[in-house]
């Protein structure tokens, strides 16, 4: 009987302790989500920028777009937009705590690319402007003097403690005779994870990328707003088989249907799908080596 009793004692022991232990995973659970949630960033919501250790902006203008790495109060500028989106590109790196351009990486010589650079070198008359080497020859005379060169395989060291870099990879020779494929295309790393930045690339720039970058990975990718469809891109999708991926709508109001379709066909790729409509923007969090993009996603 005692020995009955005792074997009883010992079996709800067993059973409170499993409980407890199945109580403990539940509410960690949970915190865990909450955390998350609470990282999570929308459109609206204003970050901390203090506590982040980078954020990528993505700025779609009315006519040109740009690309921020933002590093506390000092930033790299990829693109800076037509002239006529100056005042718009200026308001939002004052808005966002960003005191300091140091480098200015213009991909390709297209007027909705550099034509905001005189403004913008006016408010930070310090920055080093970079150009592909190749493309060099493209870009408005007036600027040469202040330009800077950059080659594939070349890397710009932006943080050493978070070990934040970026690493161009094309242009290559020979060139395309389409400007858009000549594109400064780069590899932003942050710790472990990739970034591919594609700029205007299309699809034969994309398999000459694949062709001499056989081992490229990237967890996040820029994408082109291609009313053609997405099929010509889906070598590129499937070799990188990105968690996330960005495309900036154009400015083309003929074809505004066209691309939101592209849109919805590209949201059935990733579960982490962005869609910046002209005039938005949107940002993606990196900290404690891991990244938070948008609550929102486009469908």
């Amino acid at each position: 009987m005692l020995r009955f009793l005792f074997q009883c004692i010992l079996f709800s022991i067993l059973l409170t302790v499993l409980f407890l232990y199945l109580l403990l995973q539940y509410l960690h659970t949970i915190t865990e989500e909450i955390n998350n949630n609470n990282l999570s960033t929308s459109y609206e919501q204003t970050v901390n920028i203090q506590e982040k250790d980078m954020i990528l902006h993505f700025i779609n203008l009315e006519i040109g777009k740009s690309t921020i790495i933002q590093l506390g109060e000092r930033a790299i500028l990829m693109d800076v937009g037509h002239k006529k989106d100056t005042l718009t590109l200026l308001a939002y790196i004052q808005d966002h705590g960003i005191t300091n351009i140091t480098e200015i990486l213009l991909s390709n010589p297209a007027e909705e690319n550099t034509g905001g650079l005189p403004s913008i070198m006016e408010h930070f008359p310090t920055a080093k402007v970079y150009v592909p080497a190749l493309t060099k020859d493209q870009y408005p005379k007036d600027l040469t003097r202040i330009l800077l060169t950059l080659r594939a395989g070349d890397h710009l060291v932006l943080s050493e403690n978070q070990k934040v870099e970026i690493e161009i990879l094309s242009p290559l020779r020979p060139l395309f005779t389409d400007e858009a494929n000549n594109s400064m295309v780069s590899l932003l790393r942050y710790r472990d994870l990739r970034v591919l930045l594609t700029n205007d690339i299309r699809e034969e720039a994309e398999s000459r990328l694949i062709e001499h970058h056989p081992l490229l990975r990237a967890h996040i990718i820029t994408v082109p707003d291609r009313p053609n469809g997405i099929s010509n891109t889906q070598e590129l999708i499937q070799k990188l088989n990105p968690q996330a991926a960005v495309m900036l709508e154009m400015p083309c109001s003929e074809c505004k249907d066209a691309a939101q379709k592209v849109a919805r066909e590209y949201a059935q790729e990733w579960s982490d799908f962005f869609f910046v409509p002209i005039g938005e923007n949107m940002m993606i969090t990196f900290e404690n080596g891991m990244y938070t993009t948008p609550k929102e996603q486009t469908q």
